[in-house]
């Protein structure tokens, strides 16, 4: 696999990443949110609806769920002595709840409480239920609804096939189903640390808690144990992109983007009034800098705005972003950004600075999700999937500059900045340009005639060429009473090409007659006249069918050449219908050479 890093100085290159472990056939498929790294494991939620758990490059464990998962988290339990993190934990969410595994054995399931239903929607599904309504009406009710509950979310999703909508209300249509309300899907998780990483080994589990982002808008703050909510903040649109920073002891903020191209703002808890808004939707993820938030916009810009809401730069890539994840090199200090573009390229950005990008294993593929962080023993690893289901490890070189400071200027090349070298003006190129100008039209008029000669004589070299080849046009063949005018659609008019083939002694003459009059033309003939001395022919007369008008009809007769090597007189075709002569040809035959 090619990888591409961004320029030293001149055509000097230095190399980023080295490949680690690539499986074409693992069929992998999930998205960033449904990746983790945990201590030396790599976990997947995949679209199969299984969890998938990577060790030394083999599939450890695949752990069967009852949904799709849409995130997967790891964290450390909080110990029951409080000193120090417990055994690590990993959280998957599947649609309404979250399922938690200890040692990957299901250990605990948390479901989203579920919101309360208004009193609009729960009219529409009454009427639904007695039958006062028909499905297409509530349908157009329940959109007409700010805010609705999961189960009118999944009605309004199976409009386009009324079958399994019709299936769906089957089994939702029922008192009892109808009292009781629907969870609330999880978009988005993470993990709120419990106190800051800086106190912390590197590469060991974040003791935390989990806060969840769901389709009734709402972000929810889970206790340590993960049972109960102890926090939640109602936001204007549903999140989709989460991101946390800070710890739980001293002050923490979380970032969430929605679906309404906003971003907002949680600051211990409590919801900041100014929020970030954006004209294009938010794409492939959301990423915390510092105290700067990174963010992809489907207008194929990338976006860095603080934390407060002020802006710091835009970049537009040639491509759409498909992923982001952070990238943070806790031994070297740097910190920046993995962008996936569409083409399966992936580029480091530290600052707005590019440091490197990453070739796609093939053409066609692009990355469907990433995530850097510790895998195994390497501290700096990159874990890609890809469209096609294959996985990618690549791991940071030890060797690597992240210095933006050192990394060349974007923009174009230094090179364009140096003057051509450009020879001095000399006597004749003087005197050449003093020519030009005082004897332009004499030098015009040159020209013109030049081109005129070339062109006569192109065209006697194509006129010699069809001579030579023996291609004849045929002409009308005019009698003395054929008055010269506006043509008779009655009276017989005929176009005829002729055309020999073959090198002797066998040769075949061609002919195709065209009937000009509007009226079909029957009884006509065609008759070969030549020379017996040089020539043979069994059937030098042809009866020929009715010539249809505006059509063009081939016929064909063969003679044999009498005298090799010597030049031959014509031959005269003529079309003939009793008692005058339509049409004549005269054909002239190549040397025979055999």
């Amino acid at each position: 696999m090619e990888t591409k890093t961004a320029e030293k100085s001149g055509n000097e290159r230095q190399q980023l990443w080295l490949d680690a472990w690539f499986d074409p056939v693992v069929n992998l498929h999930a998205f960033s949110g449904g990746i983790c790294l945990a201590q030396d494991k790599l976990l997947v939620g995949d679209l199969s609806g299984a969890l998938k758990v990577f060790h030394n490059g083999k599939v450890q464990a695949s752990i069967r769920l009852n949904a799709v998962p849409s995130a997967v988290c790891s964290y450390a339990e909080t110990a029951a002595s409080g000193d120090g993190p417990g055994p690590t934990l990993v959280a998957v969410a599947c649609g309404p709840s979250v399922k938690i595994f200890r040692n990957l054995k299901p250990y605990f399931k948390f479901t989203v409480p579920a919101a309360k239903i208004s009193q609009a929607e729960t009219d529409i599904w009454n009427k639904l239920s007695s039958g006062s309504i028909e499905v297409g009406r509530a349908c157009a009710m329940l959109r007409e609804q700010s805010n609705v509950s999961q189960r009118s979310l999944d009605l309004l999703a199976l409009e386009t096939d009324p079958d399994r909508q019709q299936r769906f209300l089957a089994e939702e249509l029922d008192a009892a189903a109808l009292a009781e309300p629907l969870p609330s899907c999880i978009t988005c998780m993470g993990v709120l640390p419990k106190r800051d990483r800086k106190d912390e080994s590197e590469g060991s589990p974040c003791e935390g808690t989990l806060v969840l982002g769901t389709e009734s808008r709402k972000i929810l703050f889970l206790d340590a144990q993960s049972r109960q909510v102890v926090k939640t903040v109602t936001l204007e649109s549903v999140p989709v992109y989460i991101a946390i920073s800070g710890s739980k002891d001293v002050e923490y903020r979380v970032v969430v983007a929605c679906r309404d191209s906003r971003i907002y703002s949680i600051r211990n808890g409590d919801l900041v009034r100014n929020c970030i808004e954006m004209e294009s939707p938010i794409c492939g993820g959301l990423v915390r800098i510092g105290r700067d938030i990174i963010f992809a916009c489907v207008d194929k810009t990338l976006h860095s705005y603080h934390v407060k809401g002020r802006k710091n730069w835009s970049l537009s890539l040639p491509e759409g972003i498909t992923n982001l994840t952070a990238f943070r090199c806790a031994r070297r200090g740097a910190e920046g950004c993995l962008v996936a573009l569409r083409s399966g390229e992936v580029r480091l950005y530290v600052d707005k600075t590019l440091m490197g990008s990453i070739a796609p294993p093939k053409a066609g593929v692009s990355v469907t999700g990433m995530v850097f962080g510790q895998f195994s023993r390497e501290q700096d690893a990159l874990v890609s999937l890809y469209t096609s289901g294959a996985v990618s490890v690549k791991m940071l070189k030890r060797t690597a500059v992240l210095d933006a400071s050192k990394a060349p200027e974007p923009g174009p090349p230094p090179e364009q900045d140096i003057p051509l070298a450009v020879p001095k003006k000399t006597k004749l190129y003087v005197e050449q340009t003093q020519r030009e100008r005082e004897q332009a039209v004499e030098m015009h008029r040159s020209f013109q005639h030049g081109l005129c000669k070339l062109r006569y004589l192109t065209a006697s070299s194509y006129l010699r060429l069809f001579q030579t080849a023996g291609v004849a046009n045929a002409q009308l063949y005019t009698s003395s009473h054929h008055h010269v005018g506006r043509a008779d659609d009655r009276k017989p008019r005929l176009n005829m090409s002729v055309a020999v083939l073959g090198l002797g002694p066998q040769f075949r003459v061609t002919f195709d007659i065209e009937n000009l009059a509007a009226i079909p033309l029957r009884g006509a003939s065609a008759s070969l006249s030549f020379d017996r001395e040089h020539f043979h022919v069994d059937a030098p007369f042809l009866e020929l069918p009715a010539l249809i008008p505006q059509a063009s009809q081939s016929f064909h007769i063969d003679l044999h050449a009498l005298v090799p090597g010597t030049e031959s007189p014509p031959l005269q075709l003529c079309i003939v219908k009793e008692p005058a002569t339509l049409l004549v040809a005269e054909v002239q035959m190549p040397i025979v050479e055999v």
